[in-house]
């Protein structure tokens, strides 16, 4: 394998993007602030090291914004050149408009809780030891599914 010219974050999970699927002019205002902001978190959710036996060294999520939450992810094959392992996930793109514009705190705890739910899976499919990452699950709710449950969130958490 390559060496990678950038370093690797304690964890091994690197989040790699976000695209549209099917909102072509779909704009998030505030999407890449939010991902900044839960990287310390993502960082130090899981011990790269339990990767060392396995094909892949690190794990690369790529959020897809979509129409619904669905939080299995779709696997790519692991990259034998710079060992990373692709998988991406759908969010659901009318929730994630509501919380750019008013609930950036909604917008993290969606982009962590995914997170949590697909590196799981892959802990899972590899067994790998999960607790780490689902001490940090259990830290969350649910991902809003539509507005209303939105506006809910919002009217449990204000301040």
């Amino acid at each position: 394998m390559k060496e990678l010219t950038w370093e690797l974050p304690l964890s091994g999970i690197v989040i790699v993007g976000s695209s549209t699927i099917v909102l072509p002019r779909l704009r998030l205002k505030n999407n890449f602030k939010t991902m900044k902001e839960i990287e310390p978190i993502i960082d130090y959710m899981y011990d790269r090291k339990y990767f060392e036996e396995q094909k892949f060294r690190w794990i690369g999520l790529l959020f897809r914004f979509g129409l619904k939450n669905d939080f299995k992810p779709e696997y790519k094959r692991i990259d034998k050149e710079y060992g990373d392992l692709s998988i991406a996930i759908e969010l659901n793109s009318h929730v994630l408009v509501w919380a750019d514009k008013n609930s950036l705190e909604l917008m993290k705890e969606i982009f962590l809780i995914a997170t949590c739910e697909a590196v799981l899976d892959v802990l899972c499919k590899y067994k790998l030891p999960i607790e780490s990452v689902e001490n940090i699950r259990k830290q969350y709710g649910k991902v809003p599914d539509t507005i209303e449950e939105c506006i809910e969130w919002a009217e449990k958490h204000k301040k």
